[in-house]
C-alpha cells in the first residue's frame, strides 16, 4: 500500500494470474433399454481475484478446486415406473467463502477467503411413476452432509471476541477481534435433508392440450455461514405451488397460469448474525436477519412462437 503523503490517500495495485487444467472421466454400462448404471471423476476450478472493496490486510482470494465423484444407477419397470439414485462426494481445496470483516473505522466490508480443505457428500433419490397415461407422479429425495476439514482462523463478524456458545478460538486477539478454528463445522447452505413431490395430469382437446401441475417442497434447517451457531442457521420450511399451461394444437400459443406459494407460508432463504452494542463487561447480544422467499405470487404468461 503506498499512502500519498499530499492528500493522504491510499493505493494500492493488484495484479493476478491463475490457471488449471479441467476435465471429465466416466464410463456407463447400459446392459439392457431400461437399466443405465454411470461412475463419473470431474476436475473443477475456479480462479482467484481480489477483495478490493478497500484496502484490506489480504487482498488476494486464491483459486479453488474440486474432485468431484459421482456414481448413479437409473432403471425403469414396465414403462410405468422409473427409480434414479446417485451418490455423490465433492472434495475442495480452497473453497472461496464470503465472510463479513471489519476495518479500521468500524465500517464492515464483505470479503472472500479460502478454506483449505472441506467435502460434502451425499445422495439423491428420484421416483417417477405414471399410473395413467395423462397422469405422472414425481418424488426426490436428497440427503446431504458436509464438513470443513482444515481451515484456521477466521474472525466471525457477529461474535467478533468468540464469547458465543459454540465458538472455538484459536490464537491471539488482534484489535479486539478473535480468531477461531473452524475445521469440523458444516459448510453454508447444505441442508440435511430435501424433499420434493409434483402431480400433473394433462387434458386432451382438440384446440389443445391442458397441463394442471402441483408442487411441494420441503427444505430442513440449514446454516448461512460456515460458524455454525443460532444465530446463523435458517429454520426448515415448505412450499406449495400451483401451475397450469394451456397449449394450442399448432403449438403457436401457450397461457401459463401459476401461483407461488398457495399457503402464503414463510420461507427462508438466509439468516446472519448481527453484534449488538453491549458493555465490554457483558457478554454481547446477537440478533438474527431472515432473508425470506417470496410471499404468494399470481401471475400469468402469454407465449407466441413466430415459427
Amino acid at each position: 500500500v503506498v499512502i500519498d503523503p499530499v492528500t493522504g490517500t491510499a493505493r494500492r495495485e493488484l495484479a493476478g494470474s491463475w490457471n488449471a487444467t479441467t476435465g471429465t472421466l466416466g464410463i456407463q454400462w447400459k446392459p439392457d433399454d431400461d437399466t443405465l448404471a454411470f461412475a463419473r471423476y470431474s476436475r473443477g476450478y475456479k480462479a482467484g481475484g481480489f477483495n478490493a472493496g478497500g484496502i484490506s490486510v489480504l487482498p488476494q482470494t486464491d483459486s479453488e478446486k474440486i474432485d468431484a465423484f459421482e456414481v448413479g444407477y437409473k432403471r425403469t419397470f414396465g414403462s410405468r415406473l422409473q427409480i434414479n439414485t446417485a451418490l455423490f462426494h465433492y472434495s475442495y481445496q480452497g473453497l472461496q467463502i464470503p465472510l463479513t470483516v471489519t476495518i479500521p473505522g468500524g465500517a464492515s466490508l464483505t470479503e472472500f477467503f479460502n478454506l483449505d480443505e472441506s467435502t460434502s457428500y451425499g445422495a439423491e433419490v428420484e421416483a417417477v411413476w405414471w399410473p395413467a397415461d395423462a397422469l405422472q407422479l414425481l418424488l426426490s429425495y436428497g440427503y446431504g452432509r458436509s464438513e470443513i476439514d482444515e481451515a484456521c482462523c477466521f474472525v466471525d463478524g457477529a461474535d467478533p471476541r468468540a464469547v458465543q456458545p459454540g465458538a472455538n478460538p484459536e490464537g491471539a486477539a488482534v484489535g479486539g477481534q478473535q480468531p477461531q478454528n473452524i475445521a469440523g463445522q458444516e459448510l453454508p447452505q447444505t441442508p440435511r435433508h430435501k424433499v420434493a413431490l409434483n402431480a400433473n395430469y394433462r387434458f386432451e382437446f382438440d384446440a389443445g392440450s391442458l397441463v394442471l401441475s402441483g408442487s411441494y417442497v420441503w427444505k430442513a434447517k440449514t446454516y448461512q455461514s460456515v460458524f455454525n451457531r443460532s444465530y446463523n442457521q435458517s429454520p426448515a420450511y415448505d412450499q406449495v405451488d400451483l401451475r397450469a399451461v394451456w397449449t394450442t394444437t399448432n403449438n403457436r400459443y401457450r397461457v401459463i397460469g401459476f401461483v407461488k406459494n398457495l399457503f402464503d407460508e414463510t420461507g427462508y432463504d438466509g439468516s446472519s448474525g448481527m453484534l449488538l452494542a453491549a458493555p465490554p463487561a457483558t457478554p454481547e447480544t446477537v440478533v438474527t436477519t431472515y432473508g425470506l422467499t417470496p410471499p404468494r405470487t399470481v401471475g400469468l404468461q402469454f407465449q407466441y412462437r413466430f415459427n
